[in-house]
């Protein structure tokens, strides 16, 4: 008896479906990280703020891009993202404190969908803080074709 030309598309649907979760589960498993929640960051923010870091160079790779930069005063005094510097005229959002907005941004999404990526209730966030400093190491999200990954590269404080 020959195989339905019907089965064989939901034998194909079922098998990409299975390989792109497995594959998913591979690119979050591949290192201990956090389940990104509304208390873990409130505990890192605080513990980043209680650092009192002020003047620091920051590198890190956001969605394939490299971004550079320096801070004094707690002021973003240079930023370049892949070597250029950035149409945007608001330069602390690509600081640390920058990057934690973001963060807090993707929970409030995540909760209440609200904001700019707002319905991403199904995406999986995983999160790694600098134990001492609070500062973000790695942060992934990945679900419903919205994928993001920071790595921060190095924090190097300067006071």
């Amino acid at each position: 008896m020959p195989i339905s030309r019907s089965f064989k598309w939901k034998v194909l649907i079922a098998s990409i479906a299975f390989s792109i979760g497995v594959g998913v589960a591979l690119f979050i498993a591949r290192e201990p990280m956090s389940t990104m929640t509304r208390s873990v960051f409130d505990v890192a923010r605080e513990k980043w703020r209680r650092a009192g870091i002020v003047d620091y160079d920051l590198q890190y790779k956001m969605n394939g891009s490299a971004y550079v930069v320096e801070v004094r005063g707690s002021i973003v005094t240079v930023v370049q993202v892949d070597d250029r510097q950035p149409s945007s005229s608001d330069w602390r959002s690509y600081s640390m404190d920058g990057l934690f907005d973001i963060l807090l941004l993707e929970i409030d999404n995540q909760e209440e969908g609200i904001g700019p990526f707002a319905g991403g209730g199904g995406a999986l966030m995983r999160v790694r803080f600098n134990d001492e400093r609070g500062y973000i190491e790695r942060y992934l999200r990945a679900g419903l074709g919205r994928n993001a990954v920071v790595e921060v590269e190095s924090l190097i404080v300067k006071n």
